[in-house]
């Protein structure tokens, strides 16, 4: 008895659920709370069961369904038609293994700042209610006008009421929301953060074409299955897509395109090589496994950097002004007092 068309699509949700409840990252595309997925994908099976019916073909209506996530619809059909279809799932987590990965590399770095917040907030609390009122008990005592450093620090103290308590609720907030920001966080502000997910992406894309290569689908055939290079660029969608369409449709009508046709300049400039370079006897698959090992290999170089450097940074630069503040806030009414010791003397 043949199998039925949706057979693979019911055993693709079971293993992303399986992967779901065993803690696993995923990069799918989809709104909404992670447990809302179940629902996701029950919703795409209902559509892709009617679409399969009215046009009898599972990739045409995998292809066809304008409102599938671009990762998702990737995975799927790069799925259905692998003789290897667990590798996909280490294709589809990837990514999001990367982003949580570093998240939690980024939260280490934050320790350092944070303990160096913790000591200077008490040593503030302590300046404010310890050494200022002896200070200016002193300043008092030799009937000298109160410096503006000191001044400036009883200022903080009447503020007391507002920043002892909003300090650590805004900490907690902080901590909450990096928390709950944990495998969704793109680090697009970070120096090198979106070469580092484009090298990410750019591995995993080639990987999906050479999955599909390797079971006999021509480079047109595999391109027009995954879909367009989902980089995170909003500049580029359109001409990535625009790229994906052209290199879909060249082989099919006998166009032979160059690396450095204009249409791809989006793609980048590895992958665009792999795509339609000349092979010298090698494979089309092969080259884009190597070509994905490049830059899987360039994007852990950079994790690599920033767990030397940004704990570093952030220790060394945060902290550094921290401690600074603190060490200012604490001398300069001593050094004031002392100047205007100095000055009554010498008068």
């Amino acid at each position: 008895m043949p199998e039925s068309p949706l057979t693979k699509i019911v055993d693709f949700h079971k293993e992303l659920l399986s992967m779901q409840r065993l803690g696993l990252p995923m990069e799918l595309g989809f709104e909404g709370p992670p447990n809302a997925l179940g629902s996701q994908l029950e919703q795409i099976q209902r559509r892709l069961a009617l679409r399969i019916e009215r046009q009898g073909d599972l990739i045409q209506a995998i292809a066809s369904d304008p409102d599938l996530p671009k990762p998702y619809r990737s995975a799927l059909s790069t799925w259905v038609q692998c003789e290897h279809p667990t590798e996909v799932l280490d294709q589809l987590s990837a990514a999001a293994s990367a982003r949580r990965d570093l998240h939690g590399q980024m939260g280490i770095a934050l320790i350092g700042p944070l303990i160096l917040v913790v000591v200077v907030y008490f040593g503030l609390i302590s300046l404010c209610l310890v050494v200022a009122p002896r200070l200016e008990a002193i300043y008092a005592q030799m009937w000298l006008p109160v410096s503006g450093s000191l001044r400036l620090v009883g200022m903080l103290r009447d503020a007391m009421p507002i920043w002892v308590p909003g300090v650590p609720v805004l900490a907690i907030l902080a901590i909450v929301w990096w928390s709950l920001r944990r495998g969704r966080s793109r680090f697009g502000w970070l120096f090198g953060g979106r070469r580092y997910f484009k090298s990410l992406q750019t591995a995993a894309y080639a990987r999906h074409v050479a999955a599909l290569l390797d079971v006999g689908c021509s480079t047109g055939k595999a391109l027009a299955s995954v879909g367009p290079l989902p980089l995170q660029s909003h500049d580029l969608g359109g001409e990535l897509a625009t790229a994906n369409v052209y290199l879909s449709t060249a082989e099919e009508i006998g166009q032979q395109v160059p690396p450095d046709d204009p249409t791809i300049a989006a793609l980048p400039p590895m992958l665009r090589w792999g795509l339609v370079g000349q092979l010298d006897g090698q494979s089309r698959s092969q080259v884009l496994r190597e070509v994905a090992a490049i830059y899987s290999d360039a994007a852990t170089s950079q994790a690599r950097r920033w767990r030397v450097v940004l704990p570093m940074l952030l220790s060394g630069g945060i902290g550094g002004l921290l401690v600074l503040a603190y060490g200012l806030g604490l001398m300069l009414p001593y050094v004031d007092l002392l100047y205007k010791i100095a000055t009554q003397i010498t008068e």
